[in-house]
């Protein structure tokens, strides 16, 4: 039942649900559930100041409560295929500033 009310959440929000991965990790007390989203839908699914996912959460908990446990919802970013190596130059780059040690204070 939490895993079909977190689809329905997810589909009213998201503007493509289907991407979504869920992992599912249930014990006699909780039920945990991994999200992994795509970057682009990352930002509706956590909302402004994380207020989407909060309300998610919430609605999650109060279902998993009438059953007796509780529900986690981890959100997870989607890994993108490493890219490759860009051709940097061979030029040496300029050095930075030196960070000052207790011994170059003393010398001073």
């Amino acid at each position: 039942m939490l895993l079909r009310l977190l689809k329905y959440l997810l589909g009213s929000v998201l503007d493509e649900p289907g991407r979504v991965q869920i992992s599912r990790v249930e014990t006699t007390k909780i039920d945990l559930f991994y999200l992994t989203a795509a970057r682009g839908d990352l930002g509706r699914l956590l909302g402004r100041g994380g207020r989407t996912v909060e309300a998610i959460r919430q609605v999650m908990n109060a279902a998993a409560a009438g059953q007796g446990k509780e529900a986690i919802l981890d959100v997870l970013e989607e890994q993108s295929a490493p890219s490759r190596p860009r051709n940097r130059s061979r030029r040496a780059r300029p050095a930075g500033p030196k960070t000052l040690t207790a011994k170059d204070v003393r010398q001073r």
